[in-house]
Order: C-alpha cells, then sequence, then structure tokens
C-alpha cells in the first residue's frame, strides 16, 4: 500500500504551530518536524544540519569546544619580535593570548595592530608592551555557547579565555568554535587535508603529534579508537597505559603499533604509530 505524500504546506504548518504555538520550548519536536522536512525535501540536508545546530548550541558549554591551556598558542609581555613574528607566521591565527612572567592571561594581541606598529615604527626594535596589548574576554566553563555567541556580536570580539571556578585559565574559545558547532568545520588556506602534525616517514610509519585530536586520528588513518574520557590520541595512550610512559615504550592496539617518541614528566609529546600489515585493525 502506497503512503500518501503530503504537501510542503503542511511540512511548513507543522513548523509555525511549534515555532508560535504552546510547543515553543520543546527542541526534540522541532528537531523532529525539521527531519520530516527533509525528508520530504521541503529543506535540504545542509540547512536541515545548520537548524539543528543553532538549536543544539543551547544545550553545550564553552568547556565541551574549548582549546584546553595545554594547547592554546600564545606569546609573553616584553617578547621581542623575532620571538613573536614566527608563532604568528607558523601558527596561521590572527589573535594571541598574551602572558605576563607569571603565565597569566593579561590580554590578547592581534595580527593586524603588529603589522601597524611596524609600518609606524619601521626604525624602531619592537617589544610587546601593554600600548599594543588588548583586553581579553574572560568567559567560565559553563557558558552555554548561544550566549556567548550573542556576547562576542555585542561586544565585537572573536575570542574569549575560558576560566574555571577559581578563576585559573582552563582554554580558549573562539567565534568560529562556536559557528563549526552549527554549520560544520570551516576550512581556511591554512588548513591541510593531511595535519601538519602528522608526518609520514615511510611507508606505514608516521610521526604524530600527541596533540592530535581522537577523532581527526582515526580519520585519518582509518582506525576507530574510542574513549569518551580523552580528546586526543596521546591521552588515549596514556588512559590506556594507565602511567604517564617514559620514552621508549611501546604499546600495540591491533594492527597499529605505537612507540613514544617524544616525552616529559607530564604528558607525552611526539608518538610514532606503524600500521603492520597482515594484523587485524
Amino acid at each position: 500500500m502506497k503512503s500518501l505524500k503530503l504537501s510542503p504546506s503542511i511540512y511548513w504548518n507543522k513548523l509555525k504551530n511549534l515555532l508560535f504555538g504552546e510547543s515553543l520550548n520543546d527542541h526534540h519536536k522541532l528537531k523532529r518536524a525539521l527531519r520530516s522536512c527533509a525528508r520530504n525535501k521541503v529543506i535540504d540536508t545542509k540547512t536541515l544540519k545548520m537548524l539543528e545546530g543553532v538549536l543544539t548550541i543551547s544545550s553545550i558549554q564553552v568547556r565541551d569546544i574549548m582549546i584546553p591551556r595545554a594547547q592554546m598558542i600564545c606569546v609573553k609581555e616584553n617578547q621581542k619580535e623575532k620571538d613573536i613574528l614566527p608563532k604568528i607566521v607558523n601558527s596561521g591565527h590572527s589573535r594571541f593570548p598574551v602572558m605576563d612572567k607569571k603565565n597569566e592571561i593579561i590580554g590578547v594581541l592581534m595580527a593586524k595592530d603588529l603589522l601597524k606598529y611596524y609600518i609606524q615604527h619601521k626604525d624602531s626594535t619592537f617589544v610587546l608592551k601593554h600600548d599594543i596589548i588588548r583586553t581579553a574576554m574572560f568567559v567560565p566553563e559553563s557558558k552555554r555557547l548561544d550566549i556567548l555567541l550573542e556576547e562576542f556580536r555585542a561586544k565585537h570580539n572573536h575570542l574569549a579565555i575560558v576560566v574555571d571556578e577559581y578563576g585559573s585559565t582552563s582554554g580558549l574559545v573562539t567565534i568560529e568554535d562556536i559557528l563549526e558547532e552549527i554549520v560544520g568545520e570551516i576550512e581556511d588556506e591554512f588548513d591541510h587535508d593531511t595535519p601538519i602534525n602528522v608526518k609520514k616517514i615511510k611507508e606505514n610509519t608516521y610521526l604524530v603529534d600527541a596533540k592530535v585530536s581522537l577523532e581527526d586520528f582515526n580519520e585519518l588513518f582509518n582506525s576507530n579508537f574510542l574513549d569518551h574520557d580523552v580528546d586526543t590520541i596521546g591521552g588515549y595512550v596514556i588512559h590506556k597505559l594507565e602511567i604517564i610512559p617514559k620514552v621508549g615504550v611501546k604499546l600495540q592496539i591491533g594492527n597499529c603499533k605505537i612507540t613514544i617518541e617524544k616525552a616529559n614528566a607530564k604528558t607525552v609529546e611526539m608518538l610514532k604509530v606503524v600500521f603492520v600489515k597482515g594484523v587485524n585493525a
């Protein structure tokens, strides 16, 4: 028996009832109505994904998407140009947290401000001082993304420093991070198909920065390492070994043989990853 195909107007009426009727606060019903619209070609799948993203950010907190402090690229107050410029050029970022001698965040350096300074002071030696450092925006880990997005818009900010309940820096978040929750990953001219922190040494052998996210690692190597308690491949290795390993320690998971290439007392920094032929993943 053939099912009757409802007209697009019926789905629009459903949406209007949800948006302007008594069910306005029911996100689940609204998402189901949107998916019905997509299935019946009233909206396309890209539009569906964006609308679902808009609804989802109201339930996501900053801590869920922030860049952890250990992965932040910072500059230091009183640093000279020879120390700052390589970081700016190699990172491809336009905004950098500025730390004082106690490693506390005191502001933000914008690359365009540095360029403007060079144009105005061509013959002088540059030292990072307060007159070029902008005020930093601080937000708690628990702030919802929809609220932060509105604050970014109202204050014309693109970056915020995330602090924990004790006021210590736990990471940073950008407006791009929030928009990617809505529209998906935004690639620019500095993005690469193969992460720049993954280097192929020879066939089936790679040097991998331990800060590479577990999701990126799985996508790049078609692996299936799952652990909801960690975000990075380095964290995954530490969790598996249940210790902070020293250089030379080896771990094999299926066809993936991992050797610790670089580490310190607190974490692992670099891994050598070899995929062994003839071993099931």
